[in-house]
């Protein structure tokens, strides 16, 4: 038997309102996914600055999502500039409050006795959550289907009719077909050493290099994935070998991690500016190939001329007009 704590009844409310809990790193945060949506909670027990905004904000550079950082005892003036700039959401005490609160008065319109009863004695057995059977970094990226065997399609979030309305504006589009392009998908992590901190920063993630023309994609959103679709579409087909596909992430890698930051602390008097260089530590770059997966884009064709939109995200990829 474990006594009942703030991230306890955080976890069981998210959970309540249909999240799931994740086990990704770093340990120290909550990762909540639902529906493609994604949180990230950060619990402090002490006044926070503009620095403890930062640094979260560094730690989860490679997670795209809602970033929260619950502030039990407040936040300071320079951590309220920091967090608006970098958008990360401060909760103080009565945020939290409220949220629990509306919990509870959900459960109660609910009429479920028991759960109350739990959280009210705050002496419960937490029900621990499953062990993973992968790699405690890795990110589950790709929900694939059972039967997905052989041919691996990313499943189109956009269909035929929203490309074409998304279309409208630019070409007059009228006909759209559906092209899959195969991408090589590697799985890497790699250390960061930033000027002025001792600790590298351990990073990791996935990338896919475009078989045929080369580009880079960084996949940081959960896909889908089937063997067949139930629409009509084209194939190209893959010009570019594995061990051409893994020098250019290599290369692609080092460059995209080695940069100057430039940080903003707004002080009461004065905003200092920080200049800090980071780079890949040497010989911490490790890459996996994961396999290829076939990327769905739609090619529109209208009055006006042709674009291209990543049947994914809904961004337009190529664009040429008459």
């Amino acid at each position: 038997m474990i006594m009942i704590d703030l991230k306890d009844l955080i976890i069981m409310s998210m959970k309540e309102y249909g999240y799931r809990l994740e086990n990704y790193e770093p340990k120290d945060y909550l990762f909540f996914s639902r529906d493609g949506s994604f949180i990230i909670v950060n619990i402090m027990h002490n006044e926070i600055n503009g620095d403890d905004v930062i640094k979260f904000y560094r730690n989860l550079e490679q997670y795209i999502g809602t970033k929260i950082i619950v502030c039990l005892k407040g936040y300071t003036k320079d951590a309220e500039i920091q967090a608006e700039k970098l958008k990360i959401i401060l909760e103080n005490r009565d945020d939290i409050a409220r949220d629990i609160g509306e919990y509870v008065l959900d459960l109660l319109d609910k009429g479920d006795e028991e759960k109350i009863k739990e959280i009210l004695n705050l002496d419960v057995e937490i029900e621990e959550e499953a062990e993973e059977t992968e790699d405690q970094e890795s990110i589950p990226i790709f929900l694939e289907n059972a039967k997905t065997k052989e041919r691996k399609i990313i499943s189109p979030a956009i269909t035929k009719e929203n490309a074409l309305e998304l279309s409208r504006k630019r070409v007059q589009g009228f006909d759209a077909k559906l092209i899959l392009t195969p991408y090589i998908i590697f799985e890497y992590r790699l250390e960061i050493q930033i000027e002025g901190t001792m600790i590298p920063k351990k990073v990791f993630g996935k990338v896919g290099l475009n078989a045929v023309n080369g580009d880079v994609k960084f996949i940081k959103t959960g896909l889908n994935v089937v063997s067949d679709l139930r629409i009509p579409f084209e194939i190209e087909n893959q010009s570019i070998t594995f061990d051409e596909a893994e020098s250019s992430i290599r290369e692609e890698l080092i460059n995209h991690y080695t940069k100057e930051e430039e940080i903003k602390i707004e002080k009461e008097t004065v905003t200092i500016i920080e200049r800090r260089n980071s780079r890949p530590k040497e010989n911490t770059l490790s890459i996996n190939l994961i396999g290829i997966y076939y990327w769905p884009f739609w090619v529109v064709s209208g009055s006006r001329g042709r674009v291209k939109i990543d049947a994914v995200d809904g961004n337009f990829v190529e664009e040429h007009y008459l």
